[in-house]
C-alpha cells in the first residue's frame, strides 16, 4: 500500500475564490479566530503578508485586503 500526502498551501484560497470569483486577482487572506492569518494569496505575499502574522498588521501593508475565515468544513468537503 502507497500513502501520499499533499501539502496545498492554497487550496483555501482556491475554495474561496470558485465561492467568490470577485475575489480573482485580489489579494485575500484566510484567517483564523485568534486573528491571525493561516493562508495569504499570492497577491497579498507580494504585499509581504505573511502566515502568522496578525490580521490588523496585514491591514496596515494593505488597507484593501480581503479577509475571509478560515472555513476548514467547507475546504475539506471541497477536498473530496
Amino acid at each position: 500500500m502507497r500513502i501520499a500526502c499533499f501539502f496545498l498551501p492554497l487550496f483555501g484560497i482556491a475554495c474561496e475564490r470558485k465561492r467568490t470569483p470577485a475575489l480573482n486577482g485580489v489579494p485575500v487572506i484566510l484567517a483564523d479566530a485568534d486573528g491571525r492569518v493561516r493562508t495569504a494569496s499570492e497577491e497579498a505575499a507580494r504585499c509581504g503578508i505573511r502566515p502568522g502574522q496578525k490580521v490588523s498588521g496585514a491591514r496596515a501593508l494593505y488597507a484593501d485586503l480581503a479577509v475571509l475565515p478560515y472555513d476548514c468544513p467547507c475546504y475539506e468537503e471541497e477536498a473530496r
